[in-house]
C-alpha cells in the first residue's frame, strides 16, 4: 500500500519508492512512469543525458573592446576685454602736418612709397597705385617726409 504524507516543501510525498504503477517522480525503479526523469526504468522518449559539453568545449574569445575615453576639452584661452594700442602723440602729431604729401614709411618688412591719406590712433593710410594701405605704428621703423 501507498503510505502518503504531507511535507510542508514539496507537497505530498510517496512513500512506494520500487513500486511498478506509481505516477510520480519518486518512482526511482518502476516502468509506468510518466516522467521523462525515469531513472532506471524502460527509456520514455527522451535520450539519457550524456556528460555535460560544457567540460569539453573550448571558451568563446571574444575581442576585446576599449571603452570610449572622452577627455575634457582644453580650456579656452581668455578672451582679451582690453586692447592696448600704444599710443605715439609725437608721431601721430607730426604725421597730421604732413597729410596729402608724398611720404616714404620704412617698416620691418620693406619700404612703402605714396601718398599720406589718414592718421589714426593706431595706424596710418597711405595710397599708393590706386590701393588704400594700412601700415601699424608697431611696424613702422622710421618715416620720410
Amino acid at each position: 500500500m501507498t503510505n502518503y504524507t504531507r511535507n510542508n516543501f514539496s507537497g505530498y510525498n510517496v512513500g512506494n519508492v520500487g513500486g511498478s504503477n506509481t505516477a510520480y517522480p519518486a518512482n526511482v525503479g518502476g516502468a509506468n512512469v510518466a516522467y521523462p526523469t525515469n531513472v532506471g526504468g524502460a527509456n520514455v522518449g527522451y535520450p539519457t543525458p550524456g556528460p555535460s559539453p560544457c567540460h569539453h568545449t573550448k571558451p568563446i574569445v571574444q575581442p576585446i573592446i576599449q571603452p570610449i575615453i572622452h577627455y575634457p576639452k582644453p580650456p579656452r584661452p581668455p578672451i582679451p576685454t582690453t586692447n592696448v594700442t600704444f599710443v605715439r602723440p609725437c608721431l601721430i602729431e607730426h604725421l597730421y602736418k604732413h597729410e596729402g604729401c608724398p611720404i616714404v614709411v620704412v617698416t620691418k618688412c620693406g619700404e612703402l612709397k605714396g601718398t599720406l591719406c589718414g592718421v589714426f590712433v593706431d595706424h596710418l593710410e597711405l595710397s599708393a597705385g590706386g590701393k588704400k594701405l594700412h601700415v601699424l605704428y608697431d611696424h613702422i621703423c622710421y618715416v620720410v617726409t
